[in-house]
């Protein structure tokens, strides 16, 4: 609606100027204005700090790969908002290293269990294999805790053979 009311604004403007003008002058005109857009897409979410989040670290989570004898180790560490952690059933700032939250690290390791089931030995040794675990990882904790509430995940221990 608003992008036919530019049309007529500048057809009216044009007087006469015949439809090669008119659509020249109608290409460049966009809504929202491109300075809204910009504003729009670089809205940002507080940062995780140590101070507003919890570092999880799940770790011995191991399995079979799909389809072969292949066999997969690994730690996952990743760090956590407070208020997704308490709102999951977990308990923010613990010293244990995971969530604080035995049924909650069952959760989560159960989830990744379940990804390195589906996952081949194949998949997991070329970079982007890797690229597209790590992108199901991020998703698992995305479903579990919610958007933009986890920070980069990492494995400092992953061992296929």
């Amino acid at each position: 609606m608003k992008k036919l009311l530019w049309i007529v604004i500048v057809v009216l403007a044009l007087g006469g100027a015949g439809y090669g003008a008119v659509r020249a002058r109608v290409v460049h005109v966009t809504w929202p204005p491109r300075a809204l857009k910009a504003y729009q897409q670089h809205q940002t979410v507080a940062p995780l700090t140590a101070a507003n989040s919890t570092l999880v670290t799940e770790s011995k989570i191991t399995s079979n790969l799909a389809g072969t004898g292949h066999f997969i180790a690994l730690t996952l560490v990743f760090r956590v908002r407070n208020t997704a952690l308490a709102q999951a059933g977990g308990q923010p700032n613990n010293v244990t290293g995971g969530t604080g939250a035995p049924a909650l690290d069952a959760r989560i390791k159960a989830d990744v269990t379940l990804l390195c089931r589906s996952t081949h030995y194949a998949q997991v040794q070329t970079p982007a294999g890797d690229a597209v675990f790590r992108r199901r990882l991020d998703q698992i904790l995305v479903r579990i805790f919610g958007a933009h509430q986890v920070g980069q995940v990492y494995l400092p221990s992953f061992i296929t053979q």
